[in-house]
């Protein structure tokens, strides 16, 4: 049988995290991870409305390290699972990356003087939102 959209186990208003743990629905966690599963969408937004391809790379390789934040954040350091503990974590190496594709990024601007309006193009505007 394939897997359902829906568990139809978060009626009494907690939900399941990876390894078994219940939080409320209102969990900081579930909220933290739910922002991860926003920002990754309005990437994927920006994506279908067409960014250029070095943009494009930048982009899908955000959303592949998103769907690792959104898996850490829904696997509690504590469960004792062997599934939950068998996790990738988000490392400081990953946040190295980032910061160092952000500094290559920053060296093809001018200096900042002003804000930025968002706008632009569609996809830039979607950009700017997430």
């Amino acid at each position: 049988m394939a897997l359902r959209i829906y568990t139809k186990t978060g009626d009494n208003g907690d939900t399941g995290l990876y390894g078994g743990a219940r939080v409320p629905k209102d969990d900081l966690l579930v909220e933290a991870y739910g922002t991860v599963d926003e920002l990754n969408c309005l990437l994927g937004a920006a994506l279908a409305q067409g960014l250029c391809r070095r943009t494009t790379g930048i982009a899908t390789e955000l959303q592949s390290m998103l769907f690792v934040v959104g898996g850490d954040l829904a696997s509690p350091l504590e469960s004792e699972t062997r599934s939950a503990k068998s996790i990738r974590r988000i490392g400081n190496e990953d946040v190295t990356h980032i910061e160092l594709k952000i500094d290559e990024l920053e060296e093809r601007l001018d200096p900042l003087t002003t804000f930025i309006l968002p706008g632009g193009s569609s996809s830039a505007a979607t950009l700017h939102l997430a």
